[in-house]
């Protein structure tokens, strides 16, 4: 296999963002060229064996390292970094061995560490050309990562966007864009979803979207909020526009006034991730309810995410499972996948390994990949 990109992150100091650097990269590059979540090494394989072989298979090493990461501490107290049995130190000292692009990734404000701090068959780390991924910008600075990936890689994965459609009124259907979902390697996850318009199928060329913007203004000053959602959704993505996200947000806002739940959704994600206004959690979460209560499960899911992470609320992961809940309810896989997690490992919930198995079952009965892959390395009980 050639052009995959290989993970690396310690989960006690980056398990978060890590799982968010996953799925945006999956959504991008395909799941299948990305490897992460070494902890599920088959039973009975020799795993320094089975780290190199996967090494072995990438070309792109990415290198999460968050504030913690030189001092996490073994069980008799000694830094894990220092072992040579350490998963982290195998996969980092045999990507530099092997001359693969190791590029570290500085999270949560953490610094590149020095070559002192380092072990010997790891000090090349500390010469090798950093990229920061913030919080509050993941957005953006995922996606200079991703361009630098793919530079790196000649584009010889390409780029791909997931989509599925939504019937709408006007001269294009709409389309969801998945920008990212969350997938948990432990817990957490990060499911940002646009509705994203698109021009039907047909066997005459597709118009402009110069064209389609023009349709959706007539239809707009008439009061269609689909239109004014679609425009915001153009603005959004700067197809036909000049990409602006303030004036997306209007034309979110206009359609959200007519009742537009999928603008009400995409008015939290501006929030969340301050794109044309000042990032606000709580912003966010009150445009997620509105959404919510008109039965978008994704911002049902998306609720959840904020209480499981203490975004903008006090952290609550009883109120995470509640809204993970009502999404998994409405048939969000995802949801449905992080239920299982929650079970899993206790997050506001008595431990249930049967439940967990239940979950991971519906999320993978609906495709979901993560949740096939924690039903086959779950030891049976």
């Amino acid at each position: 296999m050639t052009g995959t990109i290989f993970i690396n992150y310690r989960r006690e100091d980056s398990i978060s963002i890590a799982g968010r650097l996953y799925d945006r990269l999956s959504h991008t590059f395909g799941r299948k060229n990305i490897f992460m979540d070494v902890d599920h090494i088959p039973a009975g394989v020799d795993f320094e064996a089975h780290l190199n072989t996967q090494v072995d298979e990438c070309e792109i090493f990415l290198v999460v390292i968050g504030p913690r990461w030189l001092e996490v501490k073994d069980e008799s107290g000694g830094r894990r970094l220092d072992n040579s049995d350490d998963f982290v130190n195998i996969e980092i000292r045999t990507a530099l061995a092997r001359d693969i692009r190791v590029i570290p990734v500085l999270v949560d404000g953490a610094s590149m560490p020095k070559a002192g701090e380092l072990p010997d068959p790891l000090k090349a780390l500390a010469r090798r050309q950093a990229v920061e991924l913030r919080q509050l910008h993941f957005g953006r600075d995922a996606e200079a990562l991703i361009e630098r990936v793919n530079e790196a890689l000649k584009g010889k994965l390409g780029r791909q966007r997931p989509w599925r459609g939504k019937a709408i009124a006007g001269t294009a259907a709409a389309v969801l864009l998945l920008l990212g979902w969350i997938g948990l390697s432990s817990i957490d996850v990060a499911e940002w979803r646009l509705w994203q318009p698109a021009l039907p199928i047909t066997s005459q060329p597709a118009p402009a979207f110069s064209s389609v913007r023009q349709e959706y203004e007539k239809a707009a000053a008439k009061g269609d909020a689909s239109a004014m959602f679609n425009l915001g959704v153009l603005y959004h993505n700067g197809q036909g526009v000049a990409q602006d996200y303030a004036k997306a947000r209007e034309w979110y806002e206009k359609a959200a006034a007519k009742g537009d739940a999928s603008a009400m959704f995409n008015l939290g994600v501006l929030c969340e991730n301050g794109l044309g206004v000042a990032q606000d959690y709580a912003k966010a979460r009150a445009w997620y309810e509105k959404a919510a209560a008109k039965g978008q499960a994704s911002a049902m899911f998306n609720l959840g995410l904020l209480y499981h992470n203490g975004y903008g609320v006090a952290q609550d992961y009883a109120r995470a499972r509640e809204w993970f809940g009502k999404a998994a309810d409405e048939g969000n896989a995802s949801a449905m996948f992080n239920l299982g997690v929650s079970y899993d490992n206790g997050f506001g919930v008595a431990q249930d390994y049967a439940k967990a198995r239940e979950w991971y079952e519906k999320a993978a009965a609906r495709g979901h990949a993560r949740a096939k892959a924690h039903l086959e390395q779950m030891p049976i009980r």
